[in-house]
């Protein structure tokens, strides 16, 4: 019997669908639907027969059918689901099937497993558009939103939260559209090609399968995460006083912490954290904490109320007097790096952070967290990547442990290099000598500034600004003479704003 008689007689036998098997399979169910037809006869190494085979037994035992199956392909005793896949695989391949010859790979080809991506909203919804033929206009008529709407979420600009009404409007528009032209098993195909894990075993209808698939969160395109990061910045507004531990926190130094306590999991690092920090806000005397941590930044980002309660122990800890030098991961995905930005970014204006990174290349097995209050104590945690919910961590205070950290993290700072320079606008002489040695430098320099630029100022317009801005004839004489310096340093003909 050859291989698409076969083929076509398990899917009839065992009553699965090419949509079925395909998601199984994590494969194209059009090629499962030309191999049955006959239309395609692959050859005796085509990775798809391996996965088909897979995809029958996985569905066979969610089913019950695993004797019918082994009944059909010759599968005698009780085997296990390995012997399953193998017994399927060599009756779909034996040499009365009539397979193609094997091909010739060339030598140097490297195998890889390509992994598979869910998109994003915003890829979802344009790829369901543009294969049906929709658009801008006809979407928001038929959900009755502004086209504009329509426009942001196609180019990531915005995206619905998951429980929004208009992922169920979106759904049950394109289930009906699709349903109206027969094109059910297709629209299915579309969503497997598109990172989806389909069964419609336990009977879910078109517009449940797709709205679970549009609710499913994918990768975030760039413009998306800087949209967001961009919110944090616009919103944040530095606080008019000093903000000390919040009140419900009672623990401070002076109840005698025993030497060593032990805390396991993100749990207990946020435990952890708020005893380590309020040690650190309640001392007399300022000290410059040592901050280092590779591991992911879920502790401080999944909890709201932990993140507001870090928020007022660290500006407490700053207005105490306390510096604190970081070395900073860079090594972390966009998402990460903006999420971190977005939480330190208030702290540096008070320019009593000095951050760093580390010039060798992170390693992918292990995690080390140690963030270390001089002579104080210090709060550790190294474990296998991946066991965040499980780590240990310690949170020492005997004087000897300490010392042992502390010389730690000294000696990852000898592999580190400053990341950024900060300057307190308290402090004009020390920027402008900053600034003036960064002017010396070769290289491009690109700046983020709150106003226009000296560097690109026309005089005139410079004096007609210091005439309407209420500042001292000393002051307009510091401006006149920083604007002269800026002027050497950056000829007009060089300088311009980006």
């Amino acid at each position: 019997m050859e291989f698409d008689r076969r083929l076509e007689e398990l899917f009839r036998e065992m009553s699965f669908s090419n949509i079925q098997v395909a998601g199984a399979a994590k494969t194209d169910p059009s090629l499962i639907s030309r191999f049955r037809s006959g239309k395609r006869i692959p050859s005796l190494n085509n990775p798809h027969i391996p996965r088909i085979a897979r995809g029958m037994v996985h569905l066979a035992i969610e089913e019950g059918k695993t004797k019918l199956l082994a009944t059909i392909c010759g599968i005698g005793g009780q085997p296990t689901q390995k012997l399953l896949e193998e017994g399927v695989l060599r009756w779909l391949t034996d040499e009365n099937a009539g397979l193609n010859k094997p091909r010739r790979r060339p030598q140097t080809a490297v195998k890889t497993e390509k992994k598979t991506i869910l998109p994003s909203f915003d890829k979802k919804l344009d790829l369901l558009m543009r294969t049906y033929h929709v658009s801008n206009v006809r979407l928001a008529r038929a959900l009755n939103v502004d086209a504009s709407l329509i426009s942001r979420f196609r180019t990531g600009a915005r995206s619905p939260s998951a429980d929004s009404w208009l992922l169920t409007e979106i759904s049950a528009y394109f289930s009906a559209r699709i349903a109206a032209i027969g094109e059910e098993e297709e629209m299915l195909a579309l969503l497997v090609q598109g990172g989806a894990s389909i069964s419609r075993s336990g009977g879910e209808s078109i517009p449940c399968i797709l709205l679970h698939w549009l609710r499913r969160e994918g990768e975030q395109s760039g413009i998306q995460l800087m949209n967001k990061f961009l919110e944090k910045i616009d919103v944040y507004r530095p606080p008019t006083a000093p903000v000390g531990p919040p009140a419900e926190i009672t623990f401070t130094a002076g109840d005698g912490p025993t030497p060593r306590k032990v805390f396991y999991g993100e749990e207990g690092l946020r435990d952890a954290v708020v005893r380590f920090l309020t040690m650190a806000a309640t001392q007399e005397e300022p000290r410059t904490l040592a901050l280092y941590s590779d591991q992911p930044l879920r502790w401080l980002s999944a909890d709201d109320a932990f993140a507001r309660t870090w928020a007022a122990l660290m500006a407490g800890t700053m207005a105490k007097g306390n510096r604190i030098r970081i070395i900073h991961n860079i090594d972390r995905c966009l998402e990460e790096m903006l999420e971190a930005i977005a939480r330190w970014l208030p702290l540096y204006m008070t320019g009593q952070l000095e951050p760093f990174y580390c010039k060798k290349q992170s390693g992918q097995r292990f995690r080390q967290t140690k963030f270390i209050i001089p002579q104080i104590a210090s709060l550790t945690g190294a474990f296998v990547a991946g066991t965040e919910d499980t780590a240990q961590y310690l949170l020492e205070t005997d004087a000897e442990a300490v010392h042992y950290q502390e010389k730690q993290f000294e000696g990852l700072l000898a592999l580190s290099a400053p990341l950024m320079h900060i300057r307190p606008l308290a402090d004009a002489d020390a920027f402008l000598r900053a600034f003036q040695q960064l002017g010396q430098k070769k290289g491009h320099i690109k700046t983020v500034q709150p106003a226009m630029s000296l560097a690109t100022m026309e005089p005139a317009l410079l004096e007609r600004i210091l005439g309407r801005s209420g500042l001292s004839e000393e002051e307009n004489q510091s401006v006149r003479a920083y604007k002269s310096h800026v002027d050497q340093l950056f000829p007009t003909s060089t300088a311009r704003v980006i």
